[in-house]
């Protein structure tokens, strides 16, 4: 008896007799096969408990009514048990399993591993549901990416990519703490690598920044001692030098004022030739900015002067500081002690900053040299963070014999500056008897970052 190709149904022949039987069979191998569903697989024996319709596949080394059916199906039907061997390409589904099956030609494979390929799909989840935001979503508790190697083809190398459209767009990985931000690896902006961290995923600051030119990193919230916990600060050396302050000429101890002759935009003339007296522009120009008062108005005002054209005249930073000051106004060097009480001289360094590191920043701490010498009277010039009292570093001690005397100080900076995003400097000058300072010399010798 012929049969089809694909299913083995058996044809009817001409002038076959009993037609209905063949034609009986045929159905009943169709109802087995089509829609195919199995109870289990890799049975060895048949089942004890059996319903009408049942259907199983044979395992390796089956006996019984099984032997020899390595793969076939079993179909209980009109009390008996029939075989269909399968052939490649046949489907089932394992419905204690709730898996299914590919018949590959020599065994039943788990469909799922049997495919391979998977193209141009729109969502993946992985014990997940993904969605628009995330078309790729997986929840698990590990993943093993592992090198193809040599052996089977590869190059034994394993490399992942992750690729961003432009620079100023952002390739990272996030990680987070019940869905909260708390670390940040990547490109984030720009073509830099970023390591940056959270404690409550609204509030980011960078731990790391590595320039992707020439390799080298910064730490731009700074670093700390693994054993003390204290901060740790890198030394640069200026480039280059100059003095922050300096005063070439016998005179007394700060505040020290002069009288406005007249204000014409960002510059301030005064009556005497004492421009000196507040900035000496041959050594400072560049270098610093220092705060002047108006103390002739109510409140005391301020400007900052940049520059000293001559010896009678102050450039500012800002006209509009200088707007309302009026001709015979005093202007005084030394803050006024309702703003600083121990009468300090307040020093923006933002000048030296951008010519030293091409950026201006809130310095941790700077490395200065003072010089000074008394004129018959003993002379000090110290240096504060603050300009509170008890802050002042030691700062150099002239005798009053007339010889100069320096020394070198490391002196904290935390009083953030009004005028740029350095931290300001207080320095104060004290003599035992008036007009008895010689030169006074403030020199950076470096920053700590």
């Amino acid at each position: 008896m012929s049969v089809t190709n694909r299913l083995a149904l058996p044809f009817i022949d001409a002038a076959q007799s009993q037609k209905h039987v063949t034609h009986n069979e045929a159905l009943v191998d169709l109802d087995a096969l089509v829609h195919l569903s199995v109870k289990a697989r890799n049975v060895t024996a048949p089942p004890v408990a059996v319903a009408e319709g049942d259907r199983y596949l044979i395992g390796a080394g089956a006996g019984g009514a099984f032997a020899g059916k390595t793969n076939a199906v079993a179909a209980f039907d009109n009390g008996g048990w029939a075989f269909l061997s399968p052939r490649t390409g046949w489907r089932t589904f394992v419905e204690t399993e709730n898996t299914l099956l590919l018949f590959d030609g020599t065994n039943w494979t788990d469909l799922g591993l049997a495919l391979r390929s998977l193209q141009n799909l729109s969502l993946l989840g992985i014990g997940a549901t993904a969605d628009a935001n995330n078309p790729l979503s997986a929840k698990l508790n590990s993943a093993l990416f592992a090198a193809k190697s040599p052996a089977e083809g590869g190059t034994g190398d394993l490399r992942v990519t992750l690729d961003k459209s432009a620079v100023g767009n952002t390739v990272s990985q996030l990680y987070q703490t019940n869905w909260s931000g708390r670390a940040e690896t990547g490109l984030t902006g720009d073509d830099h690598f970023h390591i940056k961290v959270s404690p409550d995923g609204a509030t980011w600051r960078e731990a790391l920044n590595v320039d992707n030119a020439t390799g080298k990193f910064s730490a731009p919230s700074g670093r700390t001692h693994a054993l003390s916990g204290a901060d740790i600060a890198d030394f640069v050396p200026p480039s280059p030098t100059g003095a922050i302050y300096r005063v070439d000429r016998q005179h007394d101890q700060n505040p020290r004022t002069a009288t406005i002759a007249s204000v014409t935009g960002d510059t301030i003339a005064l009556t005497t030739a004492d421009a000196d007296l507040f900035f000496q522009n041959v050594y400072m120009l560049g270098n610093c900015y220092v705060r002047i008062w108006n103390v002739s108005q109510t409140p005391n005002a301020a400007a900052w002067v940049k520059a000293s054209a001559d010896t009678s005249h102050l450039q500012v930073t800002n006209a509009a500081d200088i707007a309302s000051w009026a001709p015979g106004a005093l202007v005084q060097i030394g803050d006024p002690t309702s703003v600083t009480p121990t009468r300090a001289i307040a020093i923006d360094i933002s000048p030296t900053l951008q010519a030293m590191m091409g950026a201006v920043f809130q310095q941790k701490a700077v490395l200065v040299k003072t010089l000074a010498f008394g004129m018959g009277a003993k002379a000090t010039l110290d240096i504060s963070p603050s300009g509170a009292a008890g802050t002042y570093a030691p700062g150099v001690y002239a005798p009053g014999d007339g010889t100069s005397y320096g020394a070198i100080s490391i002196v904290p900076s935390n009083t953030p500056s009004p005028i740029s995003n350095s931290n300001l400097l207080f320095l104060r000058e004290t003599t035992a008897a008036p007009g008895t300072i010689g030169i006074d010399l403030v020199g950076m010798m470096g920053v700590y970052v």
